[in-house]
């Protein structure tokens, strides 16, 4: 499982995520996901910031696609959603258990206020 955080500043310093309204109501969250140490098949999964919780989630944008290395992306499930981590082969995804611990995403996490 990936953990999601509010962004970090240089040194360390943590700050509140940046709450934006859009014009059809729906709000953005800018967050960091860390990806696990053993990813699962499928994605990683993560849990959604406090804000958001209980309320409809529209998507979520990875702004981070690629490390060079590997591609992430949403899969697309609004009700658990996850991170997955493809190879540079087409949809490809890693193997299970990769430990990708070492990578954080910057990820808009948009939701119906």
């Amino acid at each position: 499982m990936g953990t999601l955080a509010a962004p970090t500043v240089e040194g360390g310093a943590s700050f509140s995520p940046v709450r934006a309204m859009s014009r059809g109501g729906n709000y953005e969250v800018i967050a960091t996901v860390a990806m696990s140490n053993s990813y699962a098949t499928g994605g990683d999964t993560f849990t959604l910031p406090g804000e958001v919780s209980g309320k409809d989630l529209v998507s979520v944008e990875v702004l981070s696609r690629s490390d060079l290395t590997r591609w992430y992306e949403w899969d697309g499930s609004t009700s658990a959603p996850k991170i997955r981590a493809l190879t540079a082969l087409p949809n490809t995804q890693v193997a299970g258990s990769t430990d990708l611990s070492a990578t954080t995403l910057k990820v808009r996490v948009i939701y119906a206020g």
